[in-house]
């Protein structure tokens, strides 16, 4: 927020010019925040043995969060224009002696609450799950893994400037999960090249996997 020119004779000018831009500004900020998290999964072995096995899994999720962000703005306006002169050091521009009247009785700087209602908010999240999914083979050389999760969203967030909209999402999602996994080379004995006395064991396989995911925006894209 201030214009530093140096001259060839080590000199500098300098300047601040509010027609051109904001004046030196201190900002304070503060957020309180509010969480729940709560889950439950159970898994269950339907049929577990060396040639097959059949798992079950399912479970529930509720994640809840309560937002409240303030910001507070103060600008150092001057009482007279001129009245204190800037010499390139923010510090000392906006130091404690420079505050209102000062020592030798002329005008400085003035502290002016420039806080701007769209940049506070309160916030509000909710978001409901539940999946249930299972795993399996078919024969000796195909594992399969699949489910689906629903999630049920809403959020809401209020700015403190009345004159803009509530930002909402509300929605309902279904997200499905799918994998297969081929078993291609499974413990092939392979003889040591070096040592011809060792053996090495390799197995290969191949995963072909399809999921659904969200992303959400953040609650302060909202209020813009």
């Amino acid at each position: 927020s201030d214009d530093v020119a140096y001259n060839d004779d080590g000199t500098i000018d300098a300047a601040i010019r509010p027609a051109a831009y904001n004046v030196p500004t201190r900002f304070y900020r503060s957020m309180a925040e509010h969480n729940l998290d709560a889950k439950i999964n159970q898994q269950l072995y339907l049929i577990q043995d060396d040639s097959a096995h059949l798992g079950l899994k399912y479970g529930a999720s509720a994640n809840v969060k309560r937002r409240a962000f303030e910001e507070t703005r103060i600008e150092y306006r001057q009482i007279r224009a001129g009245g204190v002169d800037y010499n390139g050091d923010p510090n000392s521009y906006v130091a404690h002696d420079n505050i209102g009247t000062r020592a030798d009785g002329s005008q400085g700087l003035m502290l002016a609450n420039a806080s701007l209602d769209q940049n506070n908010y309160d916030g509000f999240q909710s978001i409901l799950g539940a999946y249930i999914m299972t795993d399996f083979n078919i024969g000796q050389k195909i594992d399969f893994v699949g489910g689906i999760r629903t999630e049920k969203t809403l959020i809401t967030v209020d700015s403190h400037d009345k004159d803009l909209p509530q930002g909402k999402v509300d929605t309902l999602d279904i997200l499905p999960s799918v994998a297969f996994t081929f078993k291609l080379i499974e413990g092939k004995e392979l003889q040591d090249k070096i040592d011809t006395s060792k053996y090495n064991y390799r197995d290969m396989q191949v995963r072909i996997a399809y999921n659904k995911t969200l992303a959400r925006p953040t609650s302060v894209s909202y209020t813009h």
